[in-house]
């Protein structure tokens, strides 16, 4: 059900919200999903499985830079999390070009189309 807070809602115990009434409170056992992005096409969705709070649940797979050498799974698994962990606006300052001198005139175009997504 897609609640009036922009989030799609499942409730363990099957209670249905309708837009007049007030929404049920969660409960353990409901899910909760929000799309930030979503285009007309076919998708595939990838996430990570970790836990939180003692419990299963997913987070955003992003892409890691790896090492060339000496690179073991463990590794491998906790800088998922912690790039997983990031907020949409960390993400946007590690993309950001050089913001001073010669090239940070270079870069300003860049910047901007970065600070508005």
């Amino acid at each position: 059900v897609l609640e009036p807070s922009g989030y799609y809602v499942w409730r363990a115990r099957g209670q249905a919200t309708s837009a007049s009434s007030t929404p049920p409170r969660d409960e353990v056992g409901d899910l909760r999903l929000k799309f930030e992005d979503v285009r007309d096409c076919d998708v595939t969705v990838l996430a990570l499985q970790c836990q939180a709070c003692g419990q299963p649940t997913l987070m955003p797979y992003r892409p890691v830079r790896r090492r060339p050498c000496m690179w073991s799974r463990q590794a491998m698994k906790a800088a998922l999390l912690e790039e997983a962990d990031k907020t949409s606006k960390q993400i946007g300052e590690e993309l950001m070009c050089c913001t001073s001198g010669l090239l940070g005139g270079l870069c300003c175009c860049f910047n901007v189309i970065i600070r508005c997504v």
